[in-house]
């Protein structure tokens, strides 16, 4: 029981990590380049890393951002998956 309640913390705080990522993309409202951005988002003392892949979209006026959480370095096994739609302001 122990066991489950830590892993669900885990996820719980990995899915935080992956909203906050995509909050910030929006609140910074750029448009971000394609491509993948690795990044350390640890929630309190839970040590996180935040894969961010941006992907082009068949309208030009949007991207796609995906974002999977890992507990370590390690890339085999995500513990969050989230994606977001960012539209490019001011238009073309």
């Amino acid at each position: 029981m122990t066991e489950s309640s830590a892993e669900l913390r885990l996820r719980l705080l990995a899915q935080l990590s992956a909203r906050n990522q995509i909050s910030l993309l929006r609140a910074s409202k750029s448009f971000p380049p394609i491509g993948v951005v690795r990044t350390e988002c640890p929630q309190g003392n839970v040590a996180l890393v935040c894969r961010v892949e941006t992907k082009a979209t068949p309208n030009w006026l949007f991207r796609r951002a995906e974002v999977r959480v890992y507990a370590t370095q390690e890339t085999e096994h995500h513990v969050a998956y989230l994606v977001g739609i960012l539209p490019r302001e001011g238009g073309p």
